[in-house]
């Protein structure tokens, strides 16, 4: 097992790397428009990452609750992959993480590797309802940075394939709120869920069922101060 600190170094390497990574498609390139939301045209593709402080959220999280089975839809390259992978090998948590993009699957696994989490995380090619549909996992912390537009698709399912006790972040819930408008006000209108308003970053909605674990009481005492979603 790889240093601590030799993992961080790592991980800021990929974001280095994300800052400059793009996949360029000129007009007419035949691609399925239910992958990523668009159609044949001249388009980039971005190797999209979380901000920093929001890793180390993660990370801090993590190890907090100490998930058994996480579940990351969104890999991209798999920058918040490896701030949560780093803190579930202490305490032998698995990530589940799913991506389509076969370019920011093999940056991701060539980094997995590099930081030696093979047996922490996997990275399953796959659109994310598919998998949704057919994975027999059953998560108790689940962190969603995909296509905004098919969240509450994702929640519909998550509630049917996540433990009694989960706890779901979702990513971009202050700077795309507009772009998952149905998926807010559906998770507001669900008694069976707790959800606060973490305003730091790009907004990260927090999703509460259950009980987590012996912390929660500590969870709880963070979130409390934070305002709900709008």
């Amino acid at each position: 097992m790889k240093l601590l600190q030799e993992q961080l170094d790592i991980i800021e390497e990929l974001k280095t790397l994300c800052e400059n990574k793009e996949w360029s498609y000129p007009e007419g390139s035949t691609r399925d428009p239910l992958d990523f939301g668009i159609h044949s045209k001249a388009e980039v593709i971005k190797s999209w990452h979380i901000p920093k402080t929001t890793g180390q959220f993660l990370f801090f999280m993590v190890n907090l609750i100490q998930p058994k089975n996480i579940l990351e839809l969104g890999t991209s390259v798999g920058y918040s992959a490896l701030w949560m992978g780093i803190a579930a090998q202490n305490y032998g948590g698995n990530i589940h993480t799913v991506e389509y993009f076969d370019e920011k699957i093999e940056i991701a696994d060539s980094f997995i590797k590099k930081a030696e989490l093979e047996k922490t995380i996997v990275v399953y090619k796959n659109k994310i309802i598919d998998f949704l549909d057919t994975t027999d996992g059953e998560y108790d912390f689940v962190f969603m940075d995909a296509d905004k537009g098919n969240y509450l698709k994702y929640y519909d399912l998550l509630k049917q394939k996540g433990s009694q006790n989960c706890l779901i972040l979702v990513d971009n819930a202050g700077n795309f709120k507009h772009r998952m408008k149905d998926f807010i006000d559906e998770v507001q209108k669900d008694d069976s869920a707790s959800v606060s308003f973490l305003n730091m970053d790009n907004g990260i909605l927090l999703i509460q069922f259950g009980r987590i674990n012996s912390n929660l009481s500590v969870v709880q005492n963070l979130f409390k101060n934070y305002q709900k979603p709008e």
